[in-house]
């Protein structure tokens, strides 16, 4: 079976111990998506949709695949601006990617990632700040 809390906490230690988002200060939660503190940004949500498993082979004894996947938000936000704010997001995206990109299997957890897709989520103004959200939608696999 695959273990759902291994897989997010992998995803976790790999961004939350990235040499540039230590240094650059970001903050990487499990299970809490969005933020709307300024002072809390950059902000990495790590969270859990949706977890599939469907036979591999019609044959007994065979192995399952289990197909798993997650959605990590990543926001940064701007005191001036909306530009300035997905510029910065933009930033810290990159950021999240090359540390997701260094360990295709998770740290161990799963087979492989098999894809992932990035896209805008919402650019939201609490009380003057600015907020730019990026949504990765990763997929990976597990024969159990």
């Amino acid at each position: 079976m695959i273990a759902v809390n291994s897989v997010e906490a992998a995803v976790y230690t790999l961004v939350a111990s990235n040499a540039v988002a230590v240094s650059s200060g970001f903050h990487v939660f499990l299970h809490e998506p969005l933020n709307t503190d300024p002072d809390l940004t950059p902000w990495i949500g790590v969270v859990t949709p949706r977890v599939r498993i469907e036979p591999w082979h019609a044959q007994v004894g065979n192995p399952w695949k289990a197909s798993y996947e997650l959605q990590v938000f990543v926001q940064d936000g701007s005191f001036d601006n909306a530009e300035r704010a997905f510029d910065n997001a933009l930033r810290t995206l990159d950021v999240v990617l090359d540390a997701l990109n260094a360990d295709r299997t998770l740290r161990g957890t799963v087979q492989h990632v098999t894809g992932w897709q990035v896209t805008p989520y919402e650019h939201s103004v609490v009380e003057e700040d600015n907020f730019a959200t990026y949504l990765i939608e990763i997929t990976v696999e597990k024969f159990v």
